[in-house]
């Protein structure tokens, strides 16, 4: 449990926080190992130490001075400006579980509107194919032994594989194969995008 006080625009505001797991029903034994899922551990009470650095209220992102509270201060800003924006914008990657600054965020240049931005070749005039491979970082929900949600982030890499086929002038079939793959040492990502195959079929016409 934890409360703090302050004042904004001259009003007397208290937050305060209790969460817990406990081994009992009257919530007097606290819990030293609450469960795990997949393998990964839950705390048994809320941790402090794991909170980044705090910035105050309408502080510019140039002038924060902790690494990582400045890139991620940016990080929501792009975020919140580029909603609904049209245009061809790069893809801007983040994650939010790591504690180093320069693991923060990837940048790829492949628009996000955009799937494939590979070359197109031209095996003869009936046939033709393209590989592509791109990088994000996809979070999947888990729940604990109490049945709290949580998030896991996967650092995944996606490849995919197109080829076409000429049935006449008018009409092609479409071939897609995808694969994803993890590097994130964490049995939930590696049972979700580890060496998953997606496969489509479908015709085009024009």
């Amino acid at each position: 449990s934890s409360s703090c006080s302050a004042t904004y625009n001259g009003a007397a505001v208290t937050c305060s926080n209790t969460w817990g797991v406990f081994d009992d029903a009257d919530l007097t034994t606290p819990s030293t190992s609450p469960g795990s899922v997949n393998g990964r551990a839950f705390p048994p009470a809320f941790n402090y130490d794991g909170v980044q650095k705090l910035m105050t209220s309408r502080q510019s992102c140039s002038t924060v001075t902790d690494a990582l509270t400045k890139v991620q201060c940016y990080s929501q800003y792009y975020q919140q400006h580029m909603q609904g924006v049209a245009g061809c914008f790069p893809q801007v990657n983040v994650n939010w579980t790591t504690k180093n600054p320069t693991d923060f965020v990837k940048v790829s240049f492949r628009p996000n509107s955009m799937k494939f931005m590979d070359k197109l070749t031209y095996v003869d005039n009936d046939h033709a194919g393209m590989l592509t491979e791109q990088f994000q970082y996809n979070g999947v929900e888990v729940q604990d032994s109490s049945s709290q949600s949580n998030w896991v982030n996967c650092a995944v890499v996606e490849k995919g594989g197109m080829s076409i086929t000429r049935i006449s002038d008018s009409k092609i079939l479409v071939r897609y194969t995808s694969s994803t793959t993890t590097s994130t040492q964490d049995n939930t990502c590696i049972a979700t995008y580890g060496n998953a195959v997606t496969k489509y079929v479908f015709y085009m016409t024009k």
